[in-house]
C-alpha cells in the first residue's frame, strides 16, 4: 500500500484492520468520557461567563478544549486512512480539524468583555456541524447495504454522528440567547447539548465495541 507522507505508521494501520478496530474501540471510550466531561465543563464555563462559577471562564474553556479532543477522537481514524479513505471520511476529518481550531480560538476569546467574538465563533461552530451532516448522511447511504453484515456498527455510528452534529448546531442559538439574557431558554438548550454529547459518546463506544468484538466486521 502507498506510504503516508504525514505519519510513518499509518500504513501499518491501513494494512492491519485489527489495529483500526482497537483504535475505534479505544477512541469510543475516550469519546464517551470526553462528551460527559466536555458537556459539564462547557456549562460551567457559561456559568462563569454569567458570574456564577468560582473558576474563571478561560480555565474552564481550556479544560473543555482538552475534553473536546477526546470527544472528537473517533474522527481521527480518517487521518490514519488519509490515502485510502472514502471522500466523506476525509471530509469529516477536515471539518473536525476546523472545529478543533475553533475550540482553540475560543480560549482567548473568553477574555473578551463583549459578546461579538463569542457570537462569531458560535456561528462558525454551528455552520461546521451543519456542513458535517453531509458526510454523516453520505456514510450511511454508501454503506447501507452492509448494516446487517460486515458493518453492523453503522447505525449506532450514524446516530452518534447525528447527535454530535445536532449538539454542535445548537452552539449559536445557545450563545445568542445567553448574550440576550434569555438565561432560562439558553440553559435548557445548553443542557440538551450536553445530553447530546453524552449520547454521542455512548453510541461511539457502542459502535467501536461492535467493530472490535463482533465477528466478521470489516470497513474496508
Amino acid at each position: 500500500p502507498p506510504r503516508s507522507t504525514l505519519f510513518p505508521y499509518t500504513t501499518l494501520f491501513r494494512s492491519n484492520e485489527q489495529y483500526r478496530k482497537v483504535f475505534s474501540y479505544v477512541t469510543g471510550i475516550a469519546s464517551l468520557f470526553g462528551g460527559v466531561a466536555g458537556g459539564i465543563m462547557t456549562n460551567i464555563q457559561r456559568l462563569s461567563d454569567q458570574g456564577a462559577a468560582k473558576l474563571s471562564a478561560p480555565t474552564w474553556a481550556s479544560l473543555g478544549f482538552c475534553a473536546n479532543l477526546a470527544y472528537v477522537s473517533p474522527n481521527f481514524e480518517a487521518l490514519i486512512n488519509v490515502q485510502t479513505n472514502k471522500w466523506y471520511g476525509q471530509f469529516t476529518f477536515s471539518i473536525t480539524t476546523f472545529g478543533i481550531l475553533r475550540s482553540m480560538a475560543a480560549i482567548p476569546m473568553t477574555y473578551e468583555p463583549t459578546g461579538g467574538g463569542k457570537i462569531g465563533l458560535a456561528i462558525v461552530q454551528s455552520a461546521i456541524n451543519l456542513v458535517r451532516l453531509v458526510p454523516t448522511i453520505a456514510n450511511l447511504a454508501y454503506n447501507a447495504g452492509a448494516y446487517d453484515t460486515t458493518y453492523e456498527s453503522l447505525i449506532p455510528e450514524f446516530l452518534g454522528n447525528l447527535a454530535f452534529d445536532l449538539g454542535g448546531i445548537l452552539e449559536f442559538p445557545i450563545v445568542a440567547l445567553f448574550e440576550a439574557k434569555e438565561v432560562k431558554v439558553a440553559t435548557a438548550l445548553s443542557v440538551t447539548q450536553a445530553v447530546l454529547m453524552t449520547v454521542c459518546g455512548a453510541l461511539m463506544l457502542t459502535s467501536g465495541a461492535i467493530y472490535e468484538f463482533k465477528p466478521g466486521q470489516t470497513h474496508g
